[in-house]
């Protein structure tokens, strides 16, 4: 973060941008702006000497989304329909977008980047009714330049941003980033508001934006990070790589969501309301997005990513499912075994016992003097031993079957099973 990266570093960054110099008259607006004691005419007059920022907020002034009518024609009368708020919003805005597009090298193609601000800038703007009513236009701005931090680095280091991008899992890492160019976008990013003076809100929303904080911030312009960063978790539209993985942006957004009282169902409803919004701040803005047809391609690319992980995560779970059904058929086959060597151990041990009790009789027996019960008791110990014989060799018999003992993998699981449910019958 801003806070980890050295000063002189990001001043050594912000010299090779190159982005061309905000308006003179925005500086001075800016101070008029956050003056509690300026006037609408001061402003309006201040105003009216950029052609260029004038023609934005009248034509945001003259919106459907502002109630059209196409009556506003004087900075006054904007300011009177609008209010500071949001023409400082637009003038912000505006400034920027002219800036960074006439600094950027050939090649490096900005549509996406103002595609994803924008987006993130109109859903920040949404989410902020919930959660900070009175800074909706800080997060709008806060959200559409948000990322600014990256378009930078991409004009300064272009080669060097193309091939970061190359990189399928760390180009959105702010540790990446710090790797491959020494500060992140974040960092970047605050440092060229505070170098264009914006207001301190808005650079440490850019600062914060990726931040995952551990309470609700208490005031309300402390709160337009964590709109931004709500908002970059819900955004469709990438610029530069994915804003993030799909679980840190679920795990963001649920945590985020608890914090600000915002659920995944409201949350739903606010991302359907910005969809049809971001077009409209584009052409109130004057700012170039991306044609339907790009918009489309990266759609249908990124449905056909989302098929072949969902494929993939039906292949493991298959491969799951099987492994699981082996080792299930494993525990059930070497329980298997125990009771086939309690059981065979249980006939053995009867076996002997009767063998060796029916010899003691036999011995007494022989040694009483009597024939004829000598006879008879030998007849009837022999025809036990005979038995338990009978038995023992039984039981060595079906432990021929199994050639191997010591694992189940040698003899099938079928053939131990079927065993185990014959000698438990016999038992």
């Amino acid at each position: 973060m801003a806070d980890a990266t050295s000063e002189k570093l990001l001043e050594q960054i912000a010299a090779e941008v190159k982005f061309a110099a905000l308006p003179e008259v925005l500086a001075r607006l800016i101070t008029l702006f956050d003056d509690p004691d300026a006037s609408s005419t001061e402003v309006a007059s201040l105003l009216s000497k950029d052609a260029g920022l004038l023609s934005r907020v009248l034509r945001v002034s003259n919106s459907a989304y502002y109630g059209g009518g196409g009556d506003v024609s004087t900075a006054q009368q904007a300011l009177v329909k609008l209010g500071f708020r949001t023409t400082k919003a637009v003038a912000l805005s505006s400034a920027v977008y002219s800036s960074v597009n006439r600094s950027a090298p050939q090649g490096i193609d900005l549509r996406p980047f103002w595609q994803h601000g924008l987006e993130v800038g109109v859903t920040a703007m949404l989410i902020a009714d919930d959660v900070c009513p009175t800074c909706a236009d800080e997060c709008f701005v806060a959200g559409l330049l948000h990322d600014i931090g990256r378009a930078a680095l991409a004009c300064a280091f272009p080669d060097r941003f193309r091939a970061h991008l190359q990189s399928p899992h760390a180009s959105w890492r702010l540790e990446a980033e710090r790797e491959a160019f020494g500060a992140d976008h974040a960092a970047v990013g605050a440092y060229l508001c505070r170098q264009w003076r914006f207001p301190e809100p808005l650079a440490l929303a850019v600062a914060r934006h990726h931040d995952v904080p551990d309470t609700l911030p208490e005031t309300p312009r402390d709160r337009i990070a964590l709109c931004v960063g709500l908002a970059d978790t819900m955004a469709l539209v990438s610029w530069a790589g994915p804003a993030a993985s799909r679980t840190e942006c679920r795990q963001y957004r649920e945590h985020v969501g608890r914090l600000a009282g915002v659920d995944a169902e409201r949350l739903q409803v606010i991302s359907s309301q910005a969809a049809p919004q971001i077009e409209e701040w584009a052409q109130m803005l004057e700012i170039e997005v991306c044609p339907p047809s790009q918009l489309l391609t990266q759609a249908n690319e990124r449905l056909f990513a989302l098929y072949r992980t969902l494929e993939q995560i039906n292949l493991e779970n298959e491969k799951l499912h099987v492994q699981l059904l082996a080792e299930e058929a494993e525990r059930a086959s070497l329980e298997a075994l125990r009771v086939i060597c309690a059981t065979f151990s249980h006939h053995i041990n009867n076996a002997t016992t009767t063998i060796l009790g029916r010899a003691q009789l036999v011995g007494l027996a022989v040694g009483r003097a009597e024939k004829h019960e000598q006879t008879e008791k030998v007849l009837q110990s022999m025809k036990v031993i005979e038995h338990a014989v009978d038995t023992i060799t039984e039981v060595l018999g079906e432990l021929k079957t199994l050639t191997r003992f010591d694992t189940t993998s040698y003899h099938g699981r079928a053939e131990i099973l079927k065993l185990k449910r014959e000698i438990s019958a016999s038992a």
